[in-house]
């Protein structure tokens, strides 16, 4: 197999973007529907190619990663609010 320079790696995801209407998003995890066994959106994922040291997340909000990150771990690692049942109030 072929190495190829970074140079002429970064021309060609240069040459690759130019053709895509959109960009590529690659698939990390289900929706939260998806994660209950409900039909639901689309999956969260990280935007491609990303110079960027810090990559894009999309989700339910898009973000750089890190800070995806640490927004869920903030919140003891579930980025949603939980519900917490039997409560007495």
């Amino acid at each position: 197999m072929t190495q190829r320079s970074p140079r002429t790696r970064r021309r060609c995801a240069a040459r690759w973007q130019e053709d895509q209407d959109e960009p590529f998003v690659l698939s990390v995890a289900p929706d939260h529907f998806h994660k209950d066994n409900v039909s639901g959106g689309a999956p969260y994922g990280i935007v491609l190619p990303d110079a960027c040291a810090d990559a894009h997340f999309v989700g339910e909000v898009g973000m750089p990663l890190v800070s995806y990150l640490n927004w869920v771990f903030r919140h003891g690692g579930f980025p949603r609010p939980t519900v917490t049942t039997g409560s007495g109030g």
